[in-house]
């Protein structure tokens, strides 16, 4: 629970989305979690067993069970933390001040220009900024001072549901406005083209051709490799021609089998190749 509360920030809320829509919208999003999958699942674990292995704060982990300079990674693990912390009191200073101008029906405006200076004249607004981020710093000390069990853990089986529960109601809202499907549509429907703009790199897929597949599969219907070669060769072109208009510009079919087999290659491999293509 700890882990969880200290990974879902008010990024994933209030950026995540525009984000995900600006960049490929479905196609970020398959992406994002992908690489929670990989990168973050294993991240967590590896700290998880670092935590329970030493027993010791993240420096003395490194110390006790790497010695060296692994020390230097617990050192750049807690500079990376007062970092964050840095700029997320001032955005929690923030949150406190809409909470009250919310309470006080300043902020009941169909206007975004007024909201807007709102937020700069709030902003610019002397003292009132650093005091708020100085009482959530004030919350966050006292919060960590009762340390994982008593501290961190308690406060996060508190707020995630809290949490859990305005997200649902933030759901339900944004989806009864005006324009809600567009909305939708923008977030969840994958756009490669516009997710590939994203980056200069050459992008390519690769997918196995239709003589390489018959003979990797175990075929009880058409009991003649020529003829599934073919339907396979059918089935691989729809995907080619998907590829394409989803923007891949270089789309690679490898057939290692004609290598192994020259003699079925020229029988029927190359003009199965050639109707993946056409």
């Amino acid at each position: 629970m700890a882990a969880a509360g200290s990974a879902v920030g008010l990024g994933n809320i209030w950026k995540f989305p525009y984000e995900t829509g600006a960049n490929g919208g479905g196609a970020f999003l398959l992406l994002y979690l992908l690489f929670i999958v990989v990168f973050g699942a294993s991240l967590i674990l590896a700290e998880m067993v670092l935590g329970r292995a030493s027993g010791q704060n993240p420096v003395g982990a490194f110390r006790s069970l790497g010695g060296g300079r692994w020390p230097l990674v617990g050192y750049l693990g807690v500079f990376t933390g007062f970092v964050i912390l840095s700029f997320y009191i001032v955005i929690a200073g923030w949150t406190i001040a809409y909470m009250g101008f919310m309470l006080d029906g300043s902020l009941i405006s169909g206007d975004a220009e007024s909201i807007g200076a709102k937020f700069s004249a709030f902003i610019s607004g002397g003292a009132t900024p650093v005091l708020l981020a100085g009482l959530f710093m004030v919350a966050t000390v006292i919060v960590v001072l009762g340390g994982i069990g008593k501290g961190i853990e308690r406060a996060s089986k508190l707020l995630m549901p809290v949490l859990f529960v305005l997200l649902l109601v933030l759901i339900a809202r944004s989806v009864s406005l005006p324009g809600a499907g567009e909305g939708l549509r923008f977030f969840l429907v994958p756009d490669w083209k516009r997710a590939q703009a994203c980056t200069d790199r050459p992008i390519k897929i690769t997918i196995p051709g239709p003589m390489t597949i018959t003979d990797t599969t175990a075929d009880a219907y058409y009991d003649d490799a020529e003829r599934l070669g073919a339907e396979l060769a059918d089935a691989l072109n729809r995907e080619v021609v998907a590829l394409a208009e989803a923007g891949c510009p270089n789309i690679q079919v490898d057939e290692p089998l004609f290598a192994r087999k020259p003699g079925t290659a020229l029988d029927y491999g190359f003009e199965n190749l050639e109707r993946t293509f056409y």
